[in-house]
C-alpha cells in the first residue's frame, strides 16, 4: 500500500527490454538506505568528524542467497546507529580511513553473502579489505558463504567456482592466511574465555554458529567445536598494534533472532572493556496505524502475485481502515495510465473497517502496467499490477540452470539476461523456497520471482532438492576398492545403499513437498519438466563398506572373498580384474554391478514417486553423473540404473561432439519409448562458440523434450568474455528455434533398423579408461553415422529378452568379453534369420555372424582423450559397406564425408538436419590444440578454422517424390536430378552448425487468406483462417512452421498477439482475442511459412 505516486512500469511484449519498476520491497530497503547512507550524515555512531564509525555494508548490486534474511539485520543496526553503506561509498570510506589513520576503533559489519571483486582484488594485502584491517579496522563477515564468495557487479554468477580460479584468489581468508576446509564443524560448540572478555558469554547465540575455519590459523576463537577442530567464530588480527582489528569471521544464517544480532553487535562495538548490555532500541519497527489506510491483497496459490497471464482472474482484496475511517465513501478503480477502465464506489456504511472480494477479469485487458486506484477521503492509495502475455519469448524448453536470489534486483538482471539469450530459466535450488506457505518471507521472494518470470515471458522449470551426497555418519559412508573412505572435506562420500536404507523417505518426501509447491502455486510461468539426482554421481562409486558387502552377500549370497580384485585406476577409481573370454551370466561380478545399478534406480524410483505425486504428469530427467550414461564405475549403466524414469535423460560435458548423440542414444538404452531430456554444460567450458554451436546443434538433433543448460551460477571471472561468446552463440541458436518450437516439439526419433551390441561384460572388464567413458564405442557410432545409419545401441538386457528380432542387423565392435546368455541371444537371432556383423576387433566367437575384414573403430589399449578411431576414412568406409548391405536408404542422404544427416519425424513430417562434421585431419589437430593449451587451444583453433571456412555447402541426395526446405533461409532447396529415383541438392551450413531441413511429398506453392474479417467491436474476437496451396491446388499435407505477427494502428508491433506455430495439413487458423483497451484503428496480421518463406497479410478495423 502506498499513497499516489509517479510511477514508470512496463511488461516484456517484444525482443526490447525496457526497465522495470522496483519492487515496494525494494522501494522501503532504498528509503532505509538513503536515510542512513550519506557519509555525512551525523549518527550515534559516528566520530567527532561526522564520519560513521560503525559500517552496515549491504549492496543490492550483489546476490543473496546462502546469507539468510537481510531486512531484520538491517532494520537491527541501523536502529543501532550503524549507517548503512554500498560498495562505492564503503570503498570510499574505507580509503578515507586509511588515508586519514582513523581505522581503529572503526567496525565494517557485511550482510550479505556475496563480496564485491572490487573489496578483495587484487588478492593480497594491498586490497581495500586487508588495508582496512591491517590500519586497525575490524572487518566482520557473519553471513553464511561471505569469506569465500565473490562477485562482479555485472557478472550474474553468484559464486567463483573455482575451475579457472588460482587456489590463492579463490576464498578471500586466504589473504589473512586463513584456510576454508569444506564443512569443518568439529563435534559441538563451545565458547572460549576472550567471548566473555568482549561480553559475549554462553549466549544462544553459539547454537546459529554452522561451519568453521581450523583454530591454528586464526588469532582467537570466540567459540571453537568441543573437540577444538574448528574456530567457528573467530578473530584473526594482521597488525599486532592493534591486537582487536582484523578479520572476524563466522558462519551463520542471519535472521531476526535477536541473541544473534546482539552478541554481532557486541563484536562489531567492542573497544576494549567487555559490552554488557545492548542499548534497548525498538527496531522492529511497526507502522503506526494511520489516519486512512488501504491495503490491497492478490493471492494465487498462497502467494501475493502483482503480474498475472493475461486470462488469469485475480481475486482482489481491499481493506480500507485507519484511526479516523468510520466507513467514508470509497471509490475503487483501474486505470492503464491513459484512462479509467473501470470504477466503483462503496458508499458510506458506518463501520470501523471496510472489506471488499471481487474477482478482476484479465481476459479482456490488454498486456501492459496498471493501476489499482482506492480513493478515500481526497486520499489516494495506488497499487501496481502487470497483465502478461501468454506468448513465452522462446517457447521451446530449453532451460538454464539458475539459483534465486534474495536480492529482487539481482534476480531481476539475471532473468532479463536470461531472457535476452534467448533460454527459459530453471529453478536450481527449489529447496530453499520449500514452505513458502507458512513463511511470509519466502512466500514474498517466491511471488517476486513468478512476477518477474512473466514480466520477461519465461516459462521455468526445476532442479528439487538434491539427492544427499555427504554424511558425517561412519556408517553410512562410502569405502573404497582399497578400504579408504571416500572423503570431501572432513565430510564422507554417503553410498547408494546408505541412501536407500537411511535417507530414502526422506528425499521422497521433500521433493513431492517442493513439486507440489510449484502446482499449488498456479503460475502460468511453471512447466512441469524437472531435473533431479542431481550429484547422484558421487554415491555411485563402487561401495566396499560392511553394511553394503553384508546387503550384497543377503542378496546374492556371493561374500566380498569371491568378488574378482579390484585394480587402482586413478584416486577413487577400482575396476574388476577379469581376463578376456565368454564371461557366465552369473558372475560374482555381474552379480555386484546389477545389484549396485538397481540401487541407483530404486533412488530414481523414489524420485518418480515424489515429483509425481506433487504435480501428476510431470517428465523427470536424471542429472546424475557429468560422465554421462555408460559410466560404469559410478553405476551408471541406463537399462539398471536409469529405467525408473519417465525420460532417458542424463548431465555431460565432454570435448567431442559426437559423445553428445551417443550419449542421448546410450540414455534410451533400455528406455525406448521415452522422451529424452540431456543437460549440457553452457559454462566451466571455455571453448569457443563453435564448440557451443557443434554441442547444442548435436543434441537438438536428437528430438529431445527438453534440455537444461548448467549453469548461470557457475560463470567464471577469467574465463566471462569467452563464455559470453557461448552465450552469445545460444542466443543466436536460441532465436532460430524460437520460430521452429512446436515443430521440434513435436519431432520424434524414427524407429531403427539396425542395432550397435554393447555387452555389460564388456562394459566391466575392459578397464583401460580411468573415467571409463567408452570412448571407443563412440567412434564406432560415429563412424556408423558417417556411414548414414542411425542404430539403437542394444545392450545385454535387451538381447536376452529377444529385443534382437527388432532389427534387421546387429553389428557387435571390439568385443573381448561378452555374457554367455547375450551370446547365446545373438546366435538364436541369427538361427531365425537374423543378421550379426561382427568386426576384426571382437575376440568372441558368435555362430553364424558375419566377420567384416577390419574394425568399425580400433580398441585401443590405453586412452587417447577420447578421440579413438573417430572419422577415419578406412573405418567409416567399412563401416558403409555393410549399411548399404543390409540397410535400405533413407529418404535423404548426405553424399559428403563432412556431412551428417540425421532424419526425425513431426508427425506425417521428415524432419532433416544437416550437421557440419570435423574431419579426421580437422579431429586430430583439435586433439593437439586441446593437448598444448587446455585453457585456450581449443577455442583458438576452431576461431582459425571458423575464419578460414565460417560456412560450407553440404550436398545431399532426395527421394524424387520429395521437396526439401531450408528453415533457416525460409527457402525451397533447389534440386537437380541424380538417377536412380534420387535427386540432389545442398544446402549451407556454419562451421560446426546444422541447417534444418523440411521434407515434403507436396510443393509450395502460395498461402492464401480464405476467411477475412473487416471489423470487430474492441473486447471481441477476431478469426482468420489462412491456407497454404501446393502447385497441384491441394492443401500442402504435413507440418509447416509459419510466424504470425500483429501491427497496431500506430505500425507497431502487437507482440503478445503474435505466435509461432504450424500450418497443419494447409489450414492455419489465427484468433485474436482484442481487449477492450486495445487502440482502435487498422490493425495488420501478417503471415509467413519458414519453409519457403510465402506470405500473405490482412487488415481488420477495431471499433469502440
Amino acid at each position: 500500500m502506498r499513497e499516489r505516486e509517479n510511477r514508470v512500469g512496463s511488461i516484456q511484449t517484444g525482443p526490447l527490454l525496457q526497465p522495470r519498476p522496483l519492487h515496494p520491497l525494494v522501494w522501503m530497503a532504498l528509503l532505509v538506505a538513503l536515510s542512513a547512507s550519506s557519509i555525512g550524515v551525523s549518527s550515534a555512531a559516528d566520530d567527532a568528524s561526522g564520519v560513521p564509525r560503525h559500517v552496515l555494508f549491504y549492496d543490492s548490486n550483489y546476490s543473496v542467497v546462502y546469507g539468510g534474511e537481510m531486512e531484520p539485520a538491517i532494520q537491527y543496526f541501523t536502529a543501532h546507529g550503524f549507517t548503512l553503506l554500498d560498495t562505492p561509498k564503503l570503498l570510499d570510506w574505507i580509503n578515507r580511513r586509511v588515508k586519514d589513520g582513523t581505522c581503529a576503533g572503526t567496525a565494517v559489519l557485511q550482510i550479505s553473502d556475496v563480496t564485491p571483486v572490487a573489496l578483495v582484488a587484487p588478492w593480497d594485502k594491498s586490497s581495500a579489505l586487508y588495508r582496512y584491517c591491517h590500519a586497525g579496522g575490524r572487518y566482520v563477515a557473519p553471513g553464511g558463504t561471505t569469506l569465500y564468495s565473490f562477485e562482479g557487479e555485472h557478472d550474474f554468477t553468484i559464486t567463483d567456482q573455482g575451475a579457472y580460479t588460482p587456489e590463492k584468489q579463490r576464498y578471500l581468508t586466504a589473504v589473512f592466511g586463513v584456510r576454508r576446509i569444506y564443512a569443518l564443524k568439529g563435534t559441538g560448540k563451545k565458547t572460549m574465555p576472550i567471548a566473555r572478555q568482549w561480553g559475549l558469554g554462553n549466549g544462544a547465540w553459539v547454537n546459529s554458529l554452522q561451519t568453521g575455519v581450523p583454530p591454528e590459523d586464526v588469532t582467537c576463537a570466540f567459540a571453537q567445536s568441543e573437540d577444538d577442530a574448528a574456530a567457528l567464530a573467530w578473530l584473526k588480527t594482521v597488525n599486532p598494534e592493534h591486537p582487536d582489528s582484523g578479520l572476524v569471521g563466522m558462519c551463520v544464517y542471519m535472521s531476526g533472532q535477536e541473541p544473534l544480532l546482539d552478541a554481532i553487535y557486541k563484536i562489531c562495538v567492542y573497544s576494549g572493556t567487555p559490552v554488557t548490555e545492548v542499548p534497548a532500541v525498538d527496531w522492529r519497527k511497526i507502522e503506526p496505524e494511520p489516519e486512512f489506510g488501504v491495503r490491497f491483497s492478490m493471492k494465487l496459490g498462497g502467494l501475493e502475485r502483482r503480474a498475472f497471464q493475461r486470462g488469469e482472474t485475480i481475486p482482489l482484496r481491499v481493506e480500507v481502515h485507519g484511526t479516523k475511517y468510520n466507513g467514508q465513501t470509497m471509490k475503487l478503480g483501474l486505470d492503464d495510465g491513459k484512462s479509467e477502465l473501470w470504477s466503483k464506489t462503496y458508499p458510506h456504511g458506518g463501520a470501523t473497517g471496510l472489506y471488499v472480494n471481487l474477482n478482476m477479469e484479465t481476459h479482456d485487458l490488454r498486456c501492459g502496467v496498471y493501476e489499482l486506484r482506492c480513493t478515500v477521503e481526497g486520499k489516494t492509495f495506488d497499487e501496481t499490477l502487470w497483465v502478461c502475455p501468454s506468448r513465452r519469448n522462446n517457447p521451446f524448453p530449453w532451460f538454464l540452470c539458475k539459483m534465486h536470489r534474495k536480492n529482487l534486483n539481482r534476480e531481476r538482471l539475471a532473468l532479463e539476461y536470461v531472457r535476452a539469450n534467448n533460454l527459459n530459466v530453471n529453478l536450481f535450488d527449489l529447496y530453499q523456497l520449500e514452505g513458502a506457505p507458512e513463511n511470509p518471507s519466502v512466500a514474498d521472494r517466491l511471488a517476486r520471482y513468478m512476477d518477474l518470470m512473466l514480466r520477461n515471458n519465461l516459462m521455468c522449470s526445476a532442479r528439487p532438492n538434491a539427492m544427499p551426497v555427504y554424511t558425517d555418519k561412519d556408517a553410512e559412508k562410502l569405502i573404497l576398492g582399497d578400504g579408504r573412505a571416500m572423503d570431501h572435506g572432513v565430510l564422507g562420500a554417503i553410498g547408494w545403499r546408505a541412501i536407500l536404507d537411511e535417507r530414502i523417505d526422506g528425499y521422497r518426501d521433500s521433493l513431492r513437498r517442493q513439486v507440489a509447491l510449484l502446482r499449488d502455486a498456479h503460475c502460468p510461468a511453471f512447466v512441469p519438466f524437472f531435473f533431479t539426482n542431481d550429484d547422484g554421481s558421487m554415491p555411485g562409486y563402487y561401495d566396499f563398506s560392511e553394511p553394503a558387502l553384508a546387503d550384497f552377500e543377503k542378496k546374492t549370497g556371493v561374500s566380498r572373498d569371491k568378488l574378482p580384485p579390484m585394480k587402482e585406476m586413478s584416486k577413487n577409481y577400482f575396476m574388476p580384474q577379469v581376463p578376456p573370454g565368454v564371461i557366465p551370466d552369473d558372475h560374482p561380478w555381474l552379480k555386484y554391478q546389477r545389484l549396485h545399478s538397481s540401487r541407483y534406480s530404486q533412488i530414481s524410483q523414489a524420485a518418480m514417486e515424489g515429483i509425481q505425486t506433487g504435480w501428476p504428469g510431470s517428465l523427470v530427467a536424471d542429472t546424475g553423473c557429468m560422465g554421462g550414461p555408460l559410466y560404469i564405475s559410478r553405476g551408471f549403466y541406463p537399462p539398471l540404473s536409469h529405467k525408473s524414469l519417465n525420460t532417458a535423460g542424463f548431465y555431460q560435458y565432454d570435448f567431442w561432439f559426437h559423445s553428445y548423440s551417443f550419449s542421448i542414444e546410450a540414455a534410451r538404452m533400455g528406455n525406448r519409448g521415452k522422451p529424452a531430456a540431456p543437460t549440457l554444460s553452457a559454462s566451466w567450458i571455455p571453448w569457443g562458440r563453435a564448440f557451443q554451436r557443434g554441442v547444442i546443434y548435436r543434441a537438438l538433433a536428437e528430438a529431445p523434450a527438453y534440455v537444461g543448460f548448467w549453469s548461470l551460477d557457475a560463470r567464471n571471472r577469467e574465463k566471462w568474455d569467452i563464455e559470453e561468446e557461448s552465450y552469445q552463440e545460444m542466443k543466436h541458436i536460441g532465436e532460430r528455434i524460437a520460430g521452429v518450437a512446436e515443430l521440434l516439439k513435436r519431432s520424434e526419433i524414427r524407429r531403427r533398423e539396425a542395432g550397435l551390441f554393447v555387452d555389460l561384460a564388456q562394459l566391466c572388464f575392459r578397464a583401460n579408461d580411468r573415467h571409463f567413458q567408452n570412448h571407443d564405442l563412440r567412434a564406432v557410432y560415429e563412424n556408423f553415422r558417417r556411414a548414414g545409419a542411425e542404430l539403437d545401441i542394444v545392450c545385454t538386457e535387451e538381447i536376452m529378452e529377444g529385443k534382437a528380432a527388432d532389427y534387421k542387423v546387429i553389428f557387435v565392435s571390439g568385443h573381448q568379453w561378452m555374457t554367455q546368455g547375450a551370446k547365446d541371444a545373438l546366435e538364436a537371432y541369427i538361427r531365425n534369420g537374423g543378421a550379426v556383423v561382427i568386426d576384426s576387433g571382437t575376440t568372441i566367437p558368435i555362430e553364424g555372424a558375419t566377420k567384416a575384414e577390419g574394425t568399425f573403430g580400433t580398441v585401443y589399449p590405453t586412452d587417447n582423450h577420447g578421440l579413438y578411431d573417430t572419422g577415419k576414412p578406412e573405418c567409416v568406409a567399412l563401416c558403409r559397406k555393410y549399411v548399404q548391405l543390409y540397410l535400405a536408404p533413407d529418404t535423404i542422404e548426405a553424399v559428403s564425408p563432412d556431412t551428417l544427416i540425421r532424419v526425425n519425424q513431426a508427425g506425417a513430417t521428415p524432419v532433416a538436419w544437416a550437421l557440419d562434421a570435423l574431419s579426421r585431419d580437422e579431429l586430430e589437430q583439435s586433439l593437439k590444440a586441446r593437448t598444448d593449451d587446455w585453457d585456450g587451444g581449443v577455442r583458438n583453433h576452431l576461431l582459425k578454422l571458423e575464419a578460414a571456412e565460417p560456412t560450407s555447402r553440404k550436398p545431399f541426395r532426395i527421394r524424387n517424390n520429395y521437396w526439401a526446405y531450408d528453415l533457416w533461409k525460409n527457402r525451397e532447396v533447389p534440386l537437380s536430378p541424380a538417377g536412380d529415383g534420387w535427386n540432389r541438392g545442398e544446402v549451407e551450413t556454419e562451421f560446426c552448425g546444422a541447417t534444418l531441413l523440411c521434407l515434403y511429398r507436396d510443393r509450395i506453392k502460395s498461402l492464401k487468406l480464405t476467411r477475412p474479417v473487416t471489423a470487430v467491436e474492441r473486447g471481441d474476437t477476431a478469426r482468420f483462417l489462412f491456407e497454404l496451396v501446393s502447385d497441384r491446388s491441394t492443401p500442402v499435407r504435413g507440418l509447416v512452421p509459419v510466424e504470425v505477427r500483429v501491427y497496431y494502428p500506430d505500425k507497431s508491433e502487437a507482440w503478445e498477439y503474435g505466435f509461432n506455430g504450424l500450418i497443419e495439413d494447409g489450414m492455419l487458423p489465427v484468433t485474436l482475442n482484442t481487449a477492450v483497451n486495445d487502440p482502435r484503428g487498422a490493425w495488420r496480421v501478417a503471415v509467413r511459412e519458414l519453409c519457403s518463406g510465402k506470405t500473405a497479410e490482412t487488415t481488420f478495423s477495431l471499433k469502440s
